[in-house]
């Protein structure tokens, strides 16, 4: 009856120090799920407007790039609104078309 006695609140204990422990460590994980999440978003967008740009950008068979203003505008706006016309809501919450440097570097 004495060792009983003596672990009454034991369990109350353990809960309040493993809890913030465990909230953490769920907080951490959702905060790197939703960084993923925006890394392949902006993968992807960016990969969308690379091919654009690739598209575009050789008009006369030359292999040499040479992008167009307009050409880039479109790209800017494909990799931050997911079209062309940069109508609609950004792909990442805080990205905006000034963010985006198109670079002939061929």
């Amino acid at each position: 009856m004495n060792l009983r006695r003596r672990q009454t609140g034991l369990a109350l204990v353990e809960f309040t120090l493993c809890v913030p422990v465990l909230l953490l460590v769920m907080c951490a994980t959702a905060e790197v799920g939703r960084a993923f999440t925006h890394y392949s978003r902006l993968a992807h967008s960016v990969r969308d407007a690379v091919r654009h740009v690739a598209g575009l950008a050789i008009p006369n068979g030359t292999g040499v790039l040479n992008p167009s203003a307009t050409t880039i505008s479109q790209a800017r706006n494909l990799a931050v609104f997911g079209n062309t016309a940069g109508t609609g809501t950004p792909v990442l919450p805080g990205l905006t078309v000034g963010q985006i440097i198109v670079a002939n570097v061929a």
